[in-house]
């Protein structure tokens, strides 16, 4: 399981090229490029704060003047799509939606406009303009939801951060074109990447928080109430995809943009698509704004329900659901939350990792929700590897036994009929380089030690008392009693931990207590 930060190797190579003609030298490319650059990743650039932060990752070239840039400094035309990958994408097909006709548009924008200042009206149209074709140019051009599918990717720091972020290693193919060395020169991929590429470091100024802001700030002068349910339905679609890194959020948010961009707050097919080279993506219609009468997403019961835990624990040092005392010197600074479907149930759970108190006062909460609201799945000491199969183990929090560097553990697996987890053994072991002799008098058992490594294993029952009467075994038992629970199973290494914080406590939508 891994915190809230982002590790970058050579596996991403982001090959750029320059302008047509272009012969100066790499430090002067790298601004060029910094300037020109078109592929545009996932936008929180909107003019209403005066700021603005590109998505931007290297691509195939692309000259200038392939595109004009409205005031905003945003593309005003959509190249077609480039990339053959994109069709993967997770945008669905709008086929079955009937579009809005230009005369329902212009109605329903008089409707839903009613009342706001002309200010205010030209700053939601200008912003949400800027973000629809921000994100747009990237699932066209750049393959975003694909690229989002991965929970790790470094595109998430989109959502995440601000400042400067780290997307990968960027070369110039035309200067250094890269098969080309690489076979001159008899290196390796690893090789050309120390040798010819420097870090992809591009400056995020506007992060996921910061648009919750803008477009709540927007929300207060409308008075339509459809209208600030689609204006509320971005907010708790960026407050998902921030909080568990999940396509499907960023995916939906771009369909609401989309068309509110294209048939509300201007007449996509008439006002972009004459400048486009391929129309069908401005006429292309979700029917997922409340303004037409589609249900609006919101923040899902189960997700506030885990929120409220969240505040609970953060105000008042109480968990929910448990008997566990939290003393009143309880550390929020170290304690950790994520949602993650760990039982492999198809839906979240909520795992609560508390490790600001004392080594007793140290527990780890896993709540899975229901028909009845939410509830315990699992308590533990904060040392858990959770395996794909359903199955988790949990180490000691301490180790003070015979068992030397082998940490002892328990085995958990997730009954689907009781949604809990339940305890299927453990294992122990004794390491002849810490003692030869228990105290008991038990010399080590050299016969069972078959493979002469020092070491045997005490195979824990689901019921045991603490009593280590059971024949210890060798490494080769061992490793088939173990084998027999994880079935081949993977560890899940990306369950992404938030610090307990009001900010990161909010993104599930309950609200904060008295």
């Amino acid at each position: 399981m891994k915190f809230q930060t982002a590790v970058f190797g050579w596996n991403e190579l982001l090959a750029y090229h320059g302008m047509d003609g272009e012969t100066s030298e790499r430090e002067t490319i790298m601004k060029n490029f910094r300037k020109y650059v078109l592929s545009i990743l996932l936008c929180f650039t909107l003019t209403g704060c005066g700021q603005q932060a590109g998505f931007s990752e290297s691509v195939s070239a692309v000259p200038e003047n392939n595109f004009t840039e409205s005031q905003t400094g945003v593309p005003e035309t959509v190249m077609q799509q480039t990339d053959a990958d994109a069709e993967t994408a997770e945008i669905k097909s709008a086929s079955d939606n009937v579009r809005p006709s230009k005369e329902e548009v212009l109605a329903m924008r008089e409707k839903t406009l009613d009342g706001m200042p002309e200010t205010e009206i030209s700053r939601l149209r200008e912003n949400i303009k800027v973000a629809n074709l921000q994100m747009e140019s990237a699932y066209l051009n750049d393959n975003l939801f694909k690229k989002l599918s991965d929970k790790e990717s470094p595109y998430w720091q989109y959502f995440d951060c601000k400042g400067d972020i780290q997307l990968g290693w960027w070369y110039h193919q035309a200067i250094y074109p890269k098969d080309v060395i690489m076979k001159a020169e008899n290196i390796t991929e690893e090789e050309f990447a120390e040798t010819y590429t420097e870090p992809g470091i591009v400056t995020n100024n506007f992060d996921a928080a910061d648009f919750i802001d803008l477009i709540s700030e927007m929300k207060s002068s409308v008075k339509n109430e459809a209208l600030a349910a689609d204006l509320q339905q971005l907010m708790d679609l960026a407050r998902m995809a921030q909080t568990t890194h999940e396509m499907q959020y960023a995916n939906e948010l771009y369909k609401v943009l989309h068309d509110l961009d294209y048939f509300l707050l201007r007449y996509g097919i008439e006002d972009v698509g004459q400048y486009t080279a391929d129309a069908g993506t401005v006429g292309t219609y979700y029917g997922v704004l409340a303004v037409y009468g589609a249900e609006p997403f919101s923040a899902e019961e189960q997700t506030k329900a885990f929120g409220k835990i969240l505040w609970d624990a953060y105000c008042f040092g109480k968990i929910e659901g448990t008997d566990h005392g939290v003393p009143d010197t309880y550390g929020q600074e170290s304690t950790y939350f994520a949602l993650y479907d760990v039982d492999g149930d198809g839906q979240e759970e909520l795992l609560l990792n508390w490790t600001g108190a004392s080594m007793a006062d140290t527990v780890e909460y896993i709540w899975g929700y229901g028909d009845n609201g939410t509830h315990v799945e699992l308590c533990e000491f904060p040392a858990l590897i959770c395996y794909d199969n359903g199955v988790i183990e949990a180490q000691w929090s301490h180790n003070q036994g015979l068992a030397g560097e082998f940490w002892p553990y328990f085995l958990y697996r997730y009954n689907a009929e009781t949604d809990q987890y339940e305890i299927c053994g453990g294992a122990d072991a004794w390491d002849k380089s810490v003692a030869k002799t228990k105290e008991q008098g038990d010399v080590f058992p050299d016969d069972i030690d078959a493979d002469q490594d020092g070491v045997v294993y005490y195979l824990l029952p689901a019921d045991w008392d603490g009593n280590y009467d059971m024949e210890p075994v060798d490494g080769a038992k061992y490793r088939t009693w173990r084998e027999s629970f994880l079935e081949g199973a993977s560890e899940m290494d990306d369950i992404w931990f938030w610090d307990l914080k009001e900010e990161n406590i909010a993104i599930l939508g309950a609200e904060k207590p008295n």
